[in-house]
């Protein structure tokens, strides 16, 4: 069976060398350190960042995620920038966005701590088709390990060719019903709560649907739902002044277009060194994540008719000119547009999305992205094309992979001490709070070496208690909590921010420490990647 990627890079990244993806980290300070000794200027000519400047400022004020902080942040850009980046979905998405977030605030303040003052930025990926992960979300469920299903099929098929830019929001009868259901699931947890807890959590649940409805009433496309919550939460529940760059606006893609002709120049180039990435991954008992690429491969999609449904294309030769072509899927119709040149290539701009291997690239020069925040997913895609990509021509960024967290709530605590007075696979043990504190004291101590022991401490003891869990008898209580603390629903799905919607862990937190949680979990001695703990308590 072969092995995702993104498990050699965390192997590579605790070994602080170098592989398909450049130079790997070893941590977060180190990252930012180099970052800086590495630092160029943004080479971007002066009126296009003003153009960008100005579409970003009336961006964010027409999506009521503006302040002064935004302002000061969207200004920075002519220093650089640090980048995450997420596609849009249903309400707002799962707790791995909110991840990314906090670690893209803990860099921010590493970055601005050492005097280089870079834009935080949250790369909204909307150029995609809808798919079963945008119109679909999950919430724990109180009575068994099985997730309640947020689903909004009858209106955003999973399977359909319409960008998720121009995706239109349900109707609000939808919102109200699902609305209703998550009551009622939520309902069964607050139960297993007691005494003053019971009455702020049921506070913080009232918070949190604010916040679903006011950007849902606002918001006509499911880019703008998304982009609205986490603007809310990042830039007015807070103050972070994070910078939404959405990477389908018509006069951003306008300031990129020309960047996908490198693509197209060196394509023999591009293809040979993809597909001798591709075959090494292989060869070394890894996964390939993207399929072959030839020399037909085209760096972008193309959309067609009113509902700019996604067109994939490849590339054709006639009289020594290149053309761009590709059937919709929706109305058959055949796309055919000439990309010879750059001038080619500009005019049919606003209709152009990137590839999953094109992105990163074509978005470089504009945004000078010093650092990439990935997940496994992110980082898989990019063992493949990263190599190519620097091939051509293009400055690549440093690629920092997350840290998975785990996190807690009253009624997994009750339910894992439960299973650890049985001898059973429990996180909710002593040894927990011992591993806890002695990052606390490493982090006291400034002592290095001591806060990243504790943290390779705490990724194995998650997974010692996971796998313990699996090689015991599942009963319906072990069920529960590899569903409630692991995120585990199904045999594909692992990690709680990976598997429940953002709000699971928020209702703890309270929406105004919420981002923060996950900040505070990043040091700059903390490794790259990994798992943490963290022990949020109502």
């Amino acid at each position: 069976m072969s092995i995702n990627p993104n498990v050699l890079y965390d192997k590579v990244s605790k070994e602080s060398a170098e592989s398909f993806w450049g130079y790997i980290p070893r941590s977060f300070g180190e990252a930012v350190d180099t970052a800086i000794k590495n630092y160029q200027p943004n080479r971007t000519d002066k009126n296009k960042l003003d153009k960008l400047k100005s579409i970003l400022i009336k961006y964010h004020k027409d999506l009521g995620i503006y302040s002064p902080k935004v302002h000061e942040n969207i200004q920075l850009i002519e220093n650089g920038s640090v980048l995450m980046g997420q596609q849009p979905i249903i309400f707002g998405g799962p707790g791995l966005i909110a991840n990314k977030v906090g670690s893209l605030i803990a860099l921010d303040n590493m970055f601005k701590k050492r005097d280089l003052k870079l834009a935080p930025v949250f790369f909204v990926g909307d150029y995609d088709s809808l798919q079963k992960e945008l119109a679909r979300q999950y919430f724990p469920n109180p009575i068994s390990h099985n997730a309640h299903i947020i689903d909004s099929e009858d209106y955003l098929p999973e399977e359909s060719s319409i960008a998720a830019h121009s995706a239109k929001i349900p109707p609000v009868e939808w919102l109200s019903d699902q609305m209703s259901k998550l009551d009622d699931n939520f309902r069964g947890f607050k139960k297993q709560v007691k005494g003053p807890s019971k009455m702020l959590i049921q506070e913080r649940y009232t918070h949190v649907k604010t916040i679903i409805k006011t950007s849902f009433n606002h918001s006509k496309t499911l880019s703008e739902w998304s982009t609205r919550i986490w603007g809310l939460l990042a830039n007015i529940v807070n103050d972070y002044g994070i910078v939404f760059l959405p990477t389908s606006h018509p006069e951003i893609r306008e300031l990129i277009a020309e960047n996908f002709h490198l693509f197209i120049e060196n394509r023999e180039t591009y293809t040979e060194i993809f597909q001798k990435s591709r075959d090494e991954l292989i060869e070394m008992g890894y996964k390939a994540t993207l399929p072959h690429r030839h020399d037909d491969y085209a760096p972008f999609t193309l959309e067609c008719g009113d509902d700019n449904n996604r067109v994939t294309t490849s590339l054709a030769f006639r009289d020594n000119r290149v053309f761009a072509e590709g059937n919709c899927p929706a109305c058959n119709h055949t796309l055919s547009h000439e990309v010879t040149t750059k001038e080619d290539i500009q005019k049919i701009a606003k209709i152009i999305g990137p590839r999953v291997d094109t992105s990163q690239a074509v978005f470089q020069d504009l945004m000078n992205i010093r650092l990439r925040i990935s997940g496994p997913g992110e980082i898989a895609y990019y063992a493949l094309a990263a190599p190519a990509v620097r091939a051509i021509g293009f400055e690549l960024p440093i690629f920092i992979k997350y840290t998975r967290a785990f996190y807690n709530s009253p009624w997994i605590e009750k339910l894992g001490k439960t299973l650890a007075n049985r001898k059973q696979g429990s996180i909710h043990q002593d040894e927990l709070f011992a591993l806890l504190k002695q990052r606390v004291i490493g982090i006291k101590e400034k002592d290095t070496e001591k806060i990243q022991n504790a943290e390779l401490a705490m990724e194995n003891y998650i997974m010692d208690q996971y796998h313990k869990l699996l090689d015991g008898k599942l009963s319906i209580d072990s069920l529960k909590y590899l569903g409630w603390q692991y995120g585990r629903f199904t045999k594909h799905k692992f990690a709680q921010e990976v598997s429940w919607v953002w709000f699971d862990m928020a209702i703890q937190t309270g929406l105004v420490d919420y981002l923060s949680t996950y900040a505070r979990m990043y040091h700059d001695d903390s490794l790259i990647g990994g798992m943490y703990y963290i022990n949020s308590m109502v």
